[in-house]
């Protein structure tokens, strides 16, 4: 099916990005509109880059973040808000470098401990390789994987969206103190797992 006659007449070109034909473009995007997506990516996809590069300091894993950033967005696109489309987007690549951060600060924490367990229990070399590297990335998703359903959304919710006790409380339909609780027995088991 073919959106050329919508294109020319209905979205405005975005070649200053104003606020107006942003809305408009969210609009179609609301509805399933490919090439809707496609004009907000174009928009956005090079600032959003530049802004994770700055950020990280690695032009690869910025375009990986900006690019589950986009396939959020088409996942999330009926719950979109038009009017406040590139503050949010800005703060979901903000949100995913810190996540990003946390992931390696956290993926780091538990190879030195490794590396400490091992070169004492034996004369093994102190650095990790590539391959264990890659192990520890994997026993850190599957950590995450172990926690029962509403624990890990509600981590996940604090930790990667940095959502607020009270946030996470009204998307799973719990109190702020429960959803405060369901976050803190999340973190403690994922660490008990990732540490045992």
């Amino acid at each position: 099916m073919s959106h050329a006659s919508y294109e020319d007449s209905q979205i405005p070109d975005l070649i200053d990005g104003n606020n107006a034909d942003i809305q408009a473009l969210v609009e179609r995007l609301r509805q399933g509109d490919p090439d809707a997506f496609a004009r907000l990516m174009t928009q956005f996809i090079d600032p959003l880059t530049r802004f994770a590069w700055y950020l990280l300091g690695s032009r690869d894993a910025a375009e990986d973040i900006v690019q589950q950033v986009f396939v959020e967005i088409w996942e999330r696109r009926t719950d979109l808000s038009p009017e406040i489309m590139r503050p949010y987007l800005y703060r979901a690549v903000r949100n995913r470098v810190l996540n990003e951060r946390r992931y390696n600060d956290v993926r780091q924490r538990f190879v030195a401990e490794k590396q400490a367990q091992a070169s004492y229990d034996s004369s093994l070399a102190s650095t990790a390789s590539h391959e264990d590297d890659i192990l520890t990335t994997e026993a850190y998703r599957i950590a995450i994987g172990q926690l029962p359903e509403r624990r890990q959304l509600a981590v996940r919710l604090r930790v990667e969206e940095e959502m607020t006790h009270a946030e996470i409380a009204e998307i799973l339909g719990i109190s702020s103190v429960a959803a405060q609780s369901l976050v803190a027995r999340g973190l403690a088991e994922l660490r008990s797992i990732l540490w045992a």
